[in-house]
C-alpha cells in the first residue's frame, strides 16, 4: 500500500487503503482528463458511460434503453406493476444491490438513441394531436 499524496508536509495521508493498482488507475484517469480531445479521454468517457449503463440496467431497468427496440421487448424488459417506478428489480438482496451499485462512477450514461427504433411513434388518424395546429408544438 502507498499513500495517495506521496509528499505531504505535516498532514496525514489522504487515503492509505488504496492498492498500487488503484493508484495507477487514478493516475491514468487524471492524465486522460487533462486533454478532453484525446483518444484516452474518449475511451475513459465511453467505458465509464457503458459500465454505468449496464449496472443501472441490471439493477433498475431504466427506460429509455438501447436494448429495447420494439414494444414487445419493452413489455418483457420492464419488471411490471408490482415494482414501483425507479425501484430496484426484485430477486436480489439489498447487499447484492449495494455491491453492484458501488461500481457506478458518477452519473454518466450514453444517450439511448435506438429506443423503440422499429416502432412508428407518429400520430395516427383520429389522434387528438392531429386536431391541434402544428405551430402549437414549435
Amino acid at each position: 500500500l502507498r499513500y495517495v499524496n506521496e509528499v505531504f508536509a505535516g498532514s496525514p495521508p489522504i487515503d492509505t487503503r488504496r492498492t498500487d493498482a488503484e493508484l495507477a488507475q487514478l493516475r491514468r484517469a487524471r492524465r486522460a482528463v487533462e486533454d478532453p480531445l484525446s483518444d484516452a479521454f474518449s475511451q475513459l468517457w465511453w467505458e465509464t458511460a457503458t459500465t454505468n449503463e449496464r449496472l443501472f440496467r441490471d439493477v433498475f431497468r431504466c427506460v429509455p434503453d438501447d436494448t429495447i427496440e420494439t414494444f414487445d421487448q419493452y413489455k418483457k424488459f420492464i419488471p411490471g406493476h408490482s415494482v414501483p417506478h425507479g425501484h430496484a428489480v426484485p430477486g436480489r438482496s439489498t447487499a447484492e444491490t449495494l455491491q453492484t451499485l458501488r461500481a457506478v462512477r458518477g452519473h454518466l450514461v450514453p444517450m439511448p438513441l435506438n429506443f423503440l427504433r422499429y416502432e412508428n411513434l407518429g400520430a395516427k388518424l383520429g389522434d387528438k394531436e392531429l386536431l391541434v395546429p402544428v405551430e402549437v408544438f414549435t
